[in-house]
């Protein structure tokens, strides 16, 4: 569960938005609203680490930066003087949420040229909202080494452990190592990489049909473009850093790296219920994707995207990512039912709960009402009280099954060109979301003139 809140303003078209994610994360709209600007914007916080988010732009300090470097160096010097120190977080919160949010101020611009490759996107807010559970039961140590140098341990649980380490000579830090530890401070807080974050937070995006299919032309153009010296090179327009990852993941997959248990049941449910065949890469250098599947004599047939469905192909990147992908925290996810006919979106409702129970964060666009009403379904039964009967009957299993409190829904209302988003509760009955059901509304309508005309 997070323990932040994204808040923006004049960003794009989005006129204002407050976003707390959950394990599972939908944000519905009309085109053109922003859903894929403010989910590129989360990606970018989860990416660019926070050695980069959190730069120092201005020599001047504020109150706050000084209290907080003031506590650090108190630490340091404690696990000096004792060994260690073991301290909890919550007396620095509101120190912490002061310098994030300045610091914040001064790299918003840098942090979107950076997602989007580009200095024509901009915001007049970026803010990040910390809630009282980042810091709350959460401790760091100071440690001294044998060496005398000093570890700053943060404990993320689920086994991942940060340390930073700085050098101590004599019990006295410089103001560069006090900032190294307050940036590991707030990536912490934040549960955010340091550095640059890769591939553990993943981009699918809307075209990846198109991308999975050119994939090796486009890194013909890209080498061709970086290590061939031409009389005159046009200027190309660069992809935005999401679409990059999801160039680079692909072309990274190692077939060492094995699905565990959780994640093979995902992958089977997806090829066995809705390509109705295999994907597998080859161990060739291009790594060549194919689409392997049986005739009706019982043959292994192998297929190249190319000559497949657009089902299989729009499947493809996410299949590939569930069996050789490792370490996955979170996807970002647009518009997951491209492609699908309604019996197959309502099966990817099935496919998102089952990767968000297997400990992978989704967040998600969408215009599938078909979607949303599986999740719906999700939701209600895994607190019915005839579920195990219902499940039988439905041939679901536990994990197929969403609690309320691990899904969030947003949407975006537009007025005056202008967007806002707006958090939708979820019901007796689930999420109803105005967006689909006006759509739905003004159809019935439609019909129900236009049959009712015919039948006078």
């Amino acid at each position: 569960m997070a323990s932040w809140k994204l808040c923006v303003e004049d960003y794009g078209k989005i006129k204002s938005a407050e976003m707390e994610c959950a394990p599972f994360t939908l944000i519905v709209g009309d085109n053109n609203c922003g859903k894929s600007y403010l989910m590129s914007l989360l990606w970018g916080i989860k990416n660019i680490g926070a050695i980069h988010l959190f730069e120092k732009r201005d020599a001047e300090i504020n109150e706050e930066e000084r209290l907080l470097k003031d506590w650090i160096s108190q630490q340091i010097n404690l696990a000096f003087e004792n060994g260690q120190s073991i301290v909890g977080m919550e007396d620095i919160s509101d120190w912490c949420r002061a310098v994030i949010n300045q610091r914040l101020s001064q790299n918003k611009d840098s942090l979107l040229k950076w997602i989007f490759n580009s200095e024509q996107v901009s915001a007049n807010k970026i803010q990040i909202h910390l809630s009282n559970r980042a810091f709350k039961e959460r401790k760091l140590c100071f440690i001294r080494t044998t060496d005398d140098n000093i570890i700053m341990k943060a404990d993320y649980g689920k086994n991942k452990t940060d340390n930073y380490g700085i050098r101590n000579l004599e019990g006295k830090t410089d103001d560069h190592s006090v900032e190294f530890l307050m940036k590991g401070i707030f990536a912490f807080v934040l549960q955010i990489n340091y550095g640059k974050n890769r591939y553990e937070n993943l981009f699918l995006p809307a075209a990846r049909t198109g991308f999975i299919l050119t994939k090796d032309l486009v890194n013909q153009v890209g080498r061709e473009q970086t290590f061939n010296m031409e009389p005159e090179t046009k200027p190309m327009s660069p992809f935005t850093r999401p679409i990059n990852q999801f160039l680079d993941v692909i072309n990274v997959l190692s077939l060492e790296n094995q699905p565990s248990a959780k994640r093979r049941k995902i992958i089977d449910l997806i090829e066995h219920q809705m390509t109705s065949g295999t994907i597998e890469i080859s161990d060739s250098p291009n790594k060549e994707i194919r689409y392997v599947t049986e005739t009706e004599n019982g043959e292994q047939k192998s297929l190249s995207l190319r000559t497949v469905s657009a089902v299989v192909t729009e499947l493809s990147p996410l299949i590939l990512l569930l069996k050789h992908m490792e370490n996955i925290e979170s996807l970002c996810y647009e518009e997951p039912e491209m492609c699908l006919h309604p019996q197959l979106q309502h099966q990817m409702g099935r496919v998102m709960a089952r990767i968000v129970n297997s400990g992978i964060d989704v967040i998600a666009t969408t215009h599938s009402d078909i979607l949303l009403q599986s999740i719906n379904n999700k939701i209600a039964l895994k607190s019915h009280p005839q579920k195990e009967d219902l499940c039988k009957k439905l041939q679901l299993e536990e994990e197929d099954l969403l609690l309320d409190t691990q899904v969030k829904v947003y949407q975006f209302q537009e007025h005056n060109g202008k967007s806002q988003l707006i958090e939708i509760p979820c019901g007796q009955n689930g999420f109803a979301v105005p967006t689909f059901n006006n759509a739905l509304d003004d159809i019935m309508g439609e019909a129900y003139m236009v049959q009712g005309n015919s039948d006078e």
